[in-house]
């Protein structure tokens, strides 16, 4: 996939490259209206590339179109992200931690996202043992 451009040293081609796994993760099969991209399709190898280059990403900047990924990842992978929950939450939180101390305005669809993709994390978490 693009998980290699979303460690480019362009910021530009690291947003792109979110923005087409974004768009690939809820890409549909025109007859059978099904997504393309399932949860038995994510290996545990795909989804670690993905978790890890998306939150390196958002390490770096706050980029809308990587928080968008992330959330999908999220979306797409359900109880595997079980997993990487460790880290997943600690990322998740030291996000949310950067944007309470924020000076700047980030942007509210960000915000958003971002706590959509928390309360799924939990909620996959949660459901296992």
């Amino acid at each position: 996939m693009f998980t290699g451009f979303l460690v480019s040293e362009s910021a530009v081609n690291r947003s792109y490259a979110a923005a087409c796994v974004d768009k690939l993760l809820t890409k549909r099969d025109p007859q059978s209206n099904q997504l393309v991209m399932t949860n038995e399709s994510l290996t545990p190898e795909v989804l670690m590339g993905l978790l890890t280059n998306l939150c390196n990403l958002l390490n770096e900047q706050c980029d809308l179109y990587a928080i968008r990924t992330l959330f999908r990842v999220v979306q797409l992978s359900k109880s595997k992200v079980c997993d990487f929950s460790d880290q997943l939450g600690n990322v998740l939180t030291k996000f949310i931690q950067d944007i309470s101390m924020e000076k700047e305005t980030i942007s509210p669809n960000y915000v958003y996202i971002l706590f959509e993709t928390t309360a799924l994390t939990l909620k996959y978490i949660g459901g296992n043992p």
